[in-house]
């Protein structure tokens, strides 16, 4: 079917973000991040072979949702639907090809949507169905999952048996169902919940506090719509639904803490990192969005390209009901710092050395700067620009100026004049040309980078792979101290504690012990001193229990006091009830000491656990990549493998976004083979970034080994080869 035919009714985009997987044996609905990608999907159900086809490519790669989506964008969906996406005003850019590629893997073994097919009763395309006007734009913005850097992969956490811990899924609407039974009965309330219920009231007082708290949730005051709800059901109380309203307010206001309780955390956090790190700043905004497990099963977190993180529901009810006890799963406040990992930017402003120059100096900088960044590379590298060029932007500066400036290292000369016309009086003139050196570049004062100018640079698999191994890697190395700075370090877990290679006996237990021990002693030697049968005989059964505590045989030892309680002396039963109050104690204690969460994260640092993905369990194969690339960069420097360098060297990246993270990696090899920078400005540079990206490890086979030694030996030639 043509585009033009497909355009006579386009649905609008509040149609199109429910539409996602129909309601057919073995689908139900979810949304999806942007309308572009919407339109994709409902081709792809349009058109059975295409169909067929991707869920074939979903059923030969189940593991690699990057390949699923590369072969929907590279081969299946033609080029001439894409263009018709841009025709119409479209953005084929906003297709986010991952996500639709991780619901296919999921829906893999599902049956072909027929009753779709049918409805639609032919192949549609997919301008056909965009709806683009800026309200629709603006409802796709505020109720769709964004165009998100999807993180946290559940897919890829297993737990302590080495389970799954939740089925793999694609990205999805935050507004979805939610199981009634995850919080004893209450659901998330939305602005819908309330304004249902300002159409049920008669009453116009009512209808006015139920009015203001709509627009108050609306608006993100959670605590302003409580307290208008609350009005309201004091006022309809007398008329029967008080009782409704009351538990929308108290639903509220738990949501509301939970939300708050990840809020303050990631606050605090967000400090913590940038200073851990070394970074400049946070991308995060301050703003949490809470989704549910089931709407988003393949996710537990996601930092939103505007900065906004999304945070599954139920890890943040984890983190509310701690409350400051023993901490059920270390694994929320992992998934909070992986999230402000990700958020982490590099420094903008100006240096130092950037104000201690002249003024006339910084608009030199200034000018050739700003025309790099016009060029094809979009200031990727310097180019050559002459004094009557920069004076178009910088009108004072002379030649004088330029020569103080190659005089101190900050321009470089061409080797070559160039010439041109004049235009007044048509002479020809030679004239050289200048370029800012890596020192200059270095120096100039860089804008503060946001969160979404890395969104592009996640798009691409390598790209996502490189930023979800080195934020994973960060997450290890640093988990330790920032538990202790966010004061949950010492708190224990459910994990046991060991202490040179054995479980940590529990100090509670251990003092306890010493105590049972010293009363049985006592008694043991006063029943043998007494000759009476009796006694003798529970002299005996006092040594089997001497000899089941000294075995840590706590039933064994409630079992041998059980005779002494027998004797029937009052002092003797007086001493076995204390006794027996010990051993209680130390069955509640444990014998095993709790490891606390900064112990437990030391434990998952270690780098042999990281290499076969099993600390933290989530992109393993991702950050085993990661750390071979740091480990071969401190071994270039002579350090070892466990060395802090490594840590240090994955700060280096991590400190960069999405976009920075393999030019940061480019520049480590150039330092480690001692080259100068300024040889590997443009072509060099990008030639070293494109080798790290073509063979960085795709999946688990090639994490073990990372393209270190190729990329220093491309360094090395080139420096040879470029006195």
């Amino acid at each position: 079917m043509s585009i033009s035919a497909q355009l006579a009714d386009p649905p609008g985009i509040s149609v199109q973000l429910d539409l996602a997987f129909p309601d057919v044996p073995g689908f139900k609905g979810q949304g999806w991040s942007t309308q572009e990608t919407v339109m994709v999907v409902r081709w792809l159900f349009a058109n059975p072979a295409a169909w067929d086809q991707a869920m074939s490519t979903a059923r030969a790669y189940p593991g690699n949702p990057h390949t699923v989506a590369d072969t929907l964008h590279e081969t299946i969906v033609p080029r001439s639907e894409l263009d018709a996406i841009a025709a119409a005003g479209g953005d084929p850019a906003k297709v986010n090809w991952l996500e639709i590629g991780h619901e296919l893997i999921e829906r893999r073994d599902d049956p072909r949507p027929e009753t779709v097919t049918a409805q639609l009763a032919a192949p549609v395309t997919i301008s056909g169905q965009l709806d683009l006007s800026a309200a629709s734009r603006q409802k796709a913005h505020d109720t769709a999952s964004a165009t998100a850097k999807a993180h946290w992969r559940a897919d890829q956490v297993r737990d302590d048996h080495g389970r799954w811990a939740r089925a793999p899924g694609g990205t999805a609407d935050i507004t979805g169902r939610f199981d009634e039974a995850q919080r004893g009965g209450r659901k998330p309330v939305t602005v819908k919940d309330i304004l249902a219920e300002w159409r049920k009231s008669k009453d116009d007082l009512v209808r006015s506090h139920l009015n203001r708290a709509a627009a108050a949730l609306d608006a993100g005051d959670r605590d302003a719509a409580v307290a208008e709800l609350r009005n309201a059901s004091t006022y309809a109380g007398v008329r029967g639904s008080g009782d409704r309203l009351h538990e929308l307010a108290a639903s509220l206001s738990d949501e509301s803490r939970t939300n708050a309780t990840v809020a303050d955390f990631a606050t605090k956090g967000a400090k913590a990192v940038t200073g851990l790190l070394g970074a400049g700043h946070n991308g995060w905004n301050g703003k949490i969005d809470l989704f549910n497990a089931e709407d988003q099963p393949a996710y537990a977190a996601v930092l939103n390209w505007d900065g906004t993180m999304q945070f599954q529901r139920e890890l943040a009810q984890k983190m509310r009901d701690d409350a400051g006890g023993p901490v059920d799963d270390p694994q929320p406040y992992a998934v909070a710092l992986h999230e402000l990992i990700h958020g982490a930017l590099p420094a903008g402003g100006e240096s130092a050395e950037w104000k201690a120059l002249a003024p006339d100096d910084r608009a030199a900088l200034d000018a050739l700067g700003g025309m790099d960044k016009a060029n094809v590379s979009g200031g990727a590298y310097a180019t050559m620009h002459s004094l009557a060029d920069v004076r178009k932007y910088a009108p004072h500066v002379t030649q004088d100026t330029i020569d103080s400036l190659a005089g101190r290292g900050l321009l470089e000369k061409s080797d070559f004049t160039s010439s041109r016309a004049d235009p007044k009086t048509g002479e020809w003139a030679s004239y050289h040309e200048w370029k800012m050196t890596g020192k200059a570049r270095d120096m100039t004062p860089a804008p503060q980078q946001t969160h979404a100018m890395h969104s592009a640079a996640y798009q691409n698999p390598t790209g996502a792979s490189v930023e979800e191994g080195f934020t994973e890697l960060g997450t290890v190395h640093h988990a330790p101290e920032f538990f202790a700075k966010m004061g949950i370090g010492d708190r224990p877990t459910k994990y046991t504690a060991f202490e040179a290679g054995h479980p940590k006996v529990n100090p509670v237990y251990a003092s306890t012990k010493a105590a049972v021990f010293s009363k049985l002693a006592d008694q043991e030697r006063a029943l043998s001193a007494d000759p009476r049968g009796p006694q003798q005989q529970a002299a005996q059964a006092a040594r089997r229990a001497v000899q089941s505590l000294n075995d840590d045989n706590l039933p064994g030892a409630e079992d041998d006091l059980a005779e002494l309680r027998q004797l029937g002396d009052p002092d003797v039963t007086q001493a076995a009830k204390s006794i027996q109050a010990g051993l209680d104690k130390m069955q509640a204690a444990g014998y095993a000491a709790r490891a606390t969460m900064s112990e437990y994260a030391k434990r998952l640092r270690d780098p042999g656990r990281i290499a076969k993905g099993d600390a933290w369990r989530h992109y393993g194969w991702q950050t085993a990549a990661a750390q071979s690339w740091v480990q071969d960069a401190a071994k270039a420097e002579g350090k070892g493998p466990k060395s802090p360098r490594v840590r240090d060297l994955a700060d280096e990246i991590n400190r960069e976004g999405v976009g920075g993270k393999v030019p940061a990696m480019v520049r480590q090899v150039i330092r480690a083979a001692g080259a100068d920078p300024d040889k590997f400005q443009g072509a060099p540079f990008a030639a070293l970034e494109t080798r790290i990206r073509a063979q960085w490890p795709q999946g688990p086979d090639g994490a073990q080994s990372s393209p270190w030694a190729s990329a220093l030996a491309a360094v090395q030639d080139y420096d040879r080869s470029h006195p």
